[in-house]
């Protein structure tokens, strides 16, 4: 049994679509050649990432549907999130008006028995059920084209509602008109540049984004109370971090926003120092320039109690889980099946962190794991960030030094085949100075640590691996921490780390290659842009290069013009002679003529003809 395509009220024939998203139709979702992952290696434009990568549905997975529910998605597109409604509702059903784009979700999701695919404008198809969700991702914006009203927007709007249960949510996902992209100078909805969206306001009848002041309202108009928002970087298209209003963003959630251009597109600064030098006046700045909204908006009061939500995007499929901070616990879950084993693993590490009287927040759950939100309590980073002496942050530092080689054991006793590559191939003079923790918890650093009532309590310990030098795990304690930021080498000297940096950072480089997709780090998120000194370099750069050739050109003009000119020369002497000698001949015909016609060469004439009778043996 496979998905109803419904046809019932399609109208419109010569549909078209962009020739990208043809070229995504044609060459990816239709063929089906291969799947997403590796596609993505090898073609990692922007739009072919949006519409191609798991990591579209994070902007809705995260989100606690109720069981057996109704769904329905408006604007289906390429049916980015569609497979991850169908895991999550009894029934879906997607509405899309262009044909060419509904028979691509259709080829894309073709087993979900519990799909639905309207094909049709939203206008023309009676409404003959209610939902428990509306779902409007990335549509809300281009309502013009969808609907045919002088408000397209609260028509828009209003036609969802009307489909909603009185019970029911409306999820809508839409990027910010004021998000901190667009005062960089990122494309505007129609692929222009120059901030026009910021100052422009613009009528019914083109596409726009909104502010939240504005969304608010219009929900509002269309007898939509409650409302929650949520602020998403980098964006809702490829969501890294999703938070309320009710969580205080940090300096390092802030980090969380792998910037999203195209390469080589021109902006203006780099968006996360902006964000850092905004908070310094108010955190709360930053959710006026947050990228995109996402919106539950309800009839009814809204219960939701989840706050925070982040992803590890940047990592290969088998390690990518999500935090998720509730209003009284928090909790790490995998965000695809893939992912599942390294949860696993996780809950594992709890009970060997047991065997060195390490005590944890986090307990297993079912299939996740669950820890208290902590809130009279620091984080261990925290607490010696305000050590503004470095003897202060080492004393500080004793407790967790102590933990640390409270387990630790020498060279000798460990098992030395299961030792890392990097370690193997180091002298071995040098691994006997270490202590080695069996159970080596790479994430047992103070970012991970809280400290209580002078207890250590670890969370996040992710990554276990065998015979691991303790002294790494200080030195990752170190450099991941504001520590090495404000003292630098010098705090490295004093716990006798420094000489075996390079040992360290190659361990720390094999670990990162077993974990980090690179390809989506690198040629996704954080690709090369062009600011402002960039277009300078590069103007400088050509000038010098046109000056190069200009004086190369000039120089080939003057030996060209000068051998042109010896040429001439040649030519004139040349001429010159020809001259002379045409005169010389006219000269010598001259007296020829002259000769003959002279009374001395008539009288001499018979005796002329007598000599040439003679010369020729007397014969004529």
């Amino acid at each position: 049994m496979y998905l109803k395509f419904n046809l019932d009220y399609y109208q419109n024939e010569g549909e078209e679509v962009s020739k990208i998203e043809e070229e995504i139709i044609q060459t990816y979702i239709k063929q089906k050649e291969e799947n997403e992952e590796d596609i993505l290696k090898k073609d990692n434009r922007l739009e072919v990432v949006e519409a191609l990568s798991e990591i579209r549905k994070n902007i809705i997975n995260w989100y606690p549907f109720i069981p057996n529910a109704t769904i329905l998605e408006i604007g289906g597109n390429l049916g980015e999130i569609t497979q991850e409604l169908c895991q999550k509702a009894r029934r879906v059903v997607t509405i899309e008006e262009n044909k060419i784009k509904a028979e691509a979700i259709a080829k894309r999701h073709q087993d979900k028995e519990n799909l639905e695919i309207i094909v049709g404008k939203i206008q023309d198809i009676p409404q003959k059920e209610t939902f428990d969700y509306i779902v409007i991702n990335g549509k809300l914006e281009y309502a013009p084209f969808m609907i045919q009203s002088d408000q397209p927007f609260t028509e828009f709007l209003k036609i969802a509602v009307s489909y909603l249960k009185e019970d029911g949510k409306l999820l809508i996902a839409t990027d910010n008109k004021f998000g901190i992209r667009y005062w960089n100078g990122k494309k505007d909805l129609d692929g222009t540049y120059e901030y026009r969206n910021l100052g422009t306001r613009r009528n019914q009848t083109q596409p726009q984004l909104f502010t939240k002041k504005s969304l608010e309202e219009m929900l509002t108009k269309v007898n939509i109370p409650y409302q929650k928002f949520y602020y998403i970087f980098p964006d809702y298209k490829m969501p890294n971090l999703i938070y309320s209003e009710e969580y205080e963003i940090s300096k390092e959630d802030i980090s969380r926003n792998f910037t999203c251009y195209q390469e080589n597109e021109l902006v203006s600064f780099v968006e996360n120092d902006v964000l850092r030098e905004l908070m310094k006046e108010d955190s709360k700045l930053i959710n006026f320039y947050a990228n995109s909204f996402f919106i539950e908006a309800s009839k009814k009061e809204i219960k939701t109690d989840i706050k925070y939500v982040s992803y590890t995007n940047y990592r290969k499929k088998e390690y990518q889980i999500m935090t998720m901070i509730k209003k009284d616990t928090v909790e790490k879950r995998a965000v695809s099946p893939k992912a599942q084993a390294h949860i696993d693993n996780m809950k594992q590490h709890i009970e060997k962190l047991k065997l060195y009287q390490i005590k944890t927040l986090e307990k297993s759950q079912r299939d996740y794991l669950q820890s208290e939100f902590i809130k009279n309590a620091k984080r261990y980073d925290v607490f010696m960030d305000e050590c503004h002496q470095i003897d202060q942050a080492l004393k500080a530092m004793t407790p967790y030094i102590e933990k640390l080689y409270e387990n630790a054991i020498t060279y000798d006793q460990i098992q030395k085949e299961e030792l890392k590559n990097s370690l193997k191939e180091c002298d071995e003079n040098i691994l006997k100075k270490f202590k080695y923790l069996e159970y080596g918890f790479m994430d047992f650093i103070p970012k991970n640590i809280f400290y209580k009532e002078g207890e250590l309590y670890a969370f996040d310990q992710e990554w276990m691996e065998k015979y691991i030098p303790v002294e790494h795990i200080l030195y990752r304690a170190i450099i991941n921490s504001n520590l090495y930021t404000r003292f630098s080498d010098e705090i490295l000297k004093r716990l006798n780390l420094i000489e075996n940096r390079d040992l360290f950072n190659k361990i720390e480089g094999e670990f990162g290659a077993k974990v980090i997709d690179t390809t989506i780090l690198e040629k996704v998120f954080n690709r090369k842009t062009k600011n402002r000194n960039d277009l300078l370099k590069e103007i400088e750069e050509q000038k010098e290069q046109m000056n190069k050739q200009k004086a190369e050109y000039t120089t080939q003009i003057q030996k060209v013009t000068q051998e042109n000119n010896t040429q001439k020369e040649i030519i004139q002497k040349n001429n010159e002679k020809i001259q002379e000698n045409e005169q010389k001949i006219a000269d010598l015909n001259q007296e020829l003529n002259a000769m003959v016609n002279s009374k001395s060469w008539k009288i001499t004439k018979p005796l002329r003809e007598v000599t040439k009778y003679l010369s020729n043996g007397g014969s004529k």
